[in-house]
């Protein structure tokens, strides 16, 4: 009983000393394009990947789901003919532990330039369980670029007053501008880099800051908003709604979120509808343990990705939801699998989403007369749409319902087939009990 619980917890140590690990890397040149080499570098010093004797990139292109580099091998030791164009140079110098490797992305990939218009990537141990850095997703750089170095992503809780550092850089010479809730903060003519300090307000309310490039033929611009921990109202919570996605048979072009969040503070919904920023319209009323928003001005039979943003920290997807958008089991699907699936938001949220679309068009059922065996006379197949054919989809256990048939079976029973961690599953590890995995193809 010791050693199984001396066991346990040395495996909890490990999970915790070689998790994901939260550092982006320094790309030089900062803007690139796809033709030219770059040298992408980690800095681990600090970190648990700092004790790595050696580490692997791992890179993908989210736009390319189909596509996957022969580098992407794990364990890495497993084919080093494969990985060693992605193995990375360790080197330490004065204390600081760094990790770098110059790649061309045309030749990494084998994808032409046309069609890599982003690219992800992560460090990586031999092995995942011997650490690996966080997602870092970035655009390239054709043309005329604009880039917010700080602060970095969509939005941000401030509850206290304090200097936020505001570094902009283009691509090209061009008039840019830092707007504080559209008014004019900072400008600089003629220029590729601009600073300035911002004093964040705390007063409840979300403040937007605005960057604007403009390089005489084009204008470019970009979008943060923050906020202090914000005032819920109390309201009751409209009659008929309940919790997940409600949708209005007498209107399209809205929907209402309810969330069941007890002992919180509030909620923010956030998503496509508002570019994944913090919107005081978006802002959930309060009722009881219940948080509900109604968002209109959507565009029906559209898809949107979004999740709640809860007391500033924990970003969820609706537990309701009968569609997941995933940042890993997503980049394995293909289109011939789930034709047309809605990409995930990489760079501007993590983990994973909901997804809601008004106007969705019933199903037709064919057969609208179906009696049901006798209970006393049926012939169960328990089927798990992963193994049955090869295609593993539900439309490949429908071609073969004649083979069924033909072997006296009048009733199957499916292993689970909501969303599950990974796309290869038995599905007793789910994580959305309404979603039909997209895995197998589309509900």
């Amino acid at each position: 009983m010791k050693l199984s619980l001396f066991t346990f917890i040395l495996s909890i140590l490990s999970i915790t000393l070689f998790g994901q690990v939260e550092i982006d890397p320094q790309i030089t040149p900062e803007f690139f394009n796809t033709s030219e080499d770059i040298t992408i570098t980690y800095d681990v010093t600090g970190t648990s990947l700092s004790t790595l004797d050696e580490a692997w990139l791992w890179l993908w292109l989210p736009d390319q789901t189909s596509v996957a580099p022969s580098s992407n091998v794990n364990p890495a030791n497993s084919n080093t003919s494969a990985t060693d164009a992605a193995k990375f140079t360790k080197t330490t110098n004065g204390g600081m532990i760094e990790f770098s490797i110059t790649i061309n992305l045309v030749d990494f990939t084998g994808v032409d330039a046309s069609q890599i218009n982003e690219v992800g990537m992560l460090i990586k141990g031999n092995d995942w369980s011997d650490g690996q850095s966080t997602d870092y997703v970035t655009q390239i750089s054709e043309g005329f670029t604009l880039k917010v170095n700080s602060p970095q992503g969509n939005y941000g809780i401030y509850n206290t007053s304090q200097n936020l550092n505001i570094d902009v850089i283009t691509s090209e010479t061009a008039d840019i501008e830092i707007l504080i809730d559209n008014v004019v903060e900072a400008s600089q003519l003629s220029t590729t880099e601009l600073n300035y300090t911002h004093t964040t307000l705390v007063d409840g309310q979300v403040h937007t800051i605005k960057v604007t490039a403009n390089n005489g033929t084009e204008n470019l611009e970009s979008t943060y908003s923050y906020t202090s921990t914000p005032t819920t109202s109390m309201s009751s919570l409209p009659a008929g709604m309940r919790k997940g996605i409600n949708y209005h048979s007498d209107d399209a072009t809205k929907v209402t979120l309810v969330l069941e969040a007890p002992e919180k503070e509030y909620v923010f919904a956030i998503g496509d509808f508002d570019n994944w920023q913090l919107n005081s319209d978006h802002l959930m009323a309060q009722d009881g343990d219940l948080f509900w928003v109604t968002i209109d001005g959507l565009t029906p039979g559209k898809e949107y990705v979004f999740q709640y943003l809860i007391d500033g920290e924990i970003l969820i997807a609706d537990p309701y939801t009968d569609k997941v958008s995933d940042p890993w089991d997503d980049k394995n699907i293909d289109d011939a699998r789930y034709p047309g699936l809605i990409d995930y938001p990489n760079g501007k949220t993590e983990y994973r989403a909901s997804v809601l679309q008004t106007n969705q068009t019933p199903y037709t059922w064919e057969i609208t007369d179906f009696v049901k065996p006798n209970p006393n006379n049926l012939v169960i197949y328990e089927l798990l749409v992963r193994d049955f054919t090869e295609e593993r989809t539900y439309q490949g256990v429908i071609d073969r319902l004649d083979y069924l048939q033909e072997l006296g079976i009048n009733a199957l029973e499916l292993m689970p087939v909501n969303e599950f961690e990974g796309n290869l599953s038995w599905g007793y590890n789910p994580n959305f009990y309404f979603a039909p995995d997209k895995y197998y193809g589309p509900k």
